[in-house]
């Protein structure tokens, strides 16, 4: 027999048996080793760690069958291969299960109310500045909904000129909407 099995063998039993110097024994001697085959399969040392704790308290937990255990080296090393497969299962399933979340949609409605009525402001402000003509065209058009035909009626003027006095208003406030942005 080997002495590696032997000794292995030894520990098992000790532990199997509740001695906590065995159990403190095997840690001590095969640690560094579970770290790094753990290390090797997950490439994290905090992952290692884990999954090496989680392997401890799982041999601590079925230590009444490792008298049974006819390859210690090879149940161990399958243990750790086998937990770390679970581990990495979990861990996209966990990513899956989180990715199908209905995602939130976070949204400052505040804040967007302020936005529309900080640039509410600004087109008031500026088409303010508009010839008298043209900022009644623009409102009736823009706010009142108004046809060209109607607005035309009402100041009388051509639907042409109501139409083109819309689209000058239109330009020069998206001038200054634009200029005021950048003032900014």
């Amino acid at each position: 027999m080997n002495e590696d099995v032997y000794i292995l063998k030894r520990l098992f039993q000790g532990i199997s048996n509740g001695e906590q110097p065995a159990f403190n024994e095997f840690f001590r001697q095969y640690n560094p080793m579970v770290c790094k085959l753990l290390y090797k399969l997950t490439g994290c040392w905090d992952t290692s760690k884990d999954l090496a704790q989680h392997f401890y308290e799982d041999l601590w937990e079925k230590r009444a069958k490792l008298p049974e255990i006819a390859n210690p080296g090879g149940y161990m090393y399958s243990t750790l291969v086998f937990m770390y497969r679970k581990y990495n299962r979990d861990k996209k399933t966990a990513t899956t299960a989180i990715q199908r979340l209905p995602q939130p949609n976070f949204t400052n409605e505040t804040q967007e109310r302020l936005d529309e009525r900080e640039m509410q402001l600004r087109i008031d402000k500026a088409a303010a500045q508009l010839p008298d003509l043209q900022r009644k065209v623009y409102e009736r058009r823009r706010y009142v909904k108004r046809e060209y035909d109607v607005i035309a009626a009402e100041l009388n003027i051509t639907p042409q000129t109501a139409k083109a006095y819309y689209y000058q208003a239109v330009k020069f406030l998206r001038a200054q909407i634009e200029g005021t942005a950048k003032d900014k």
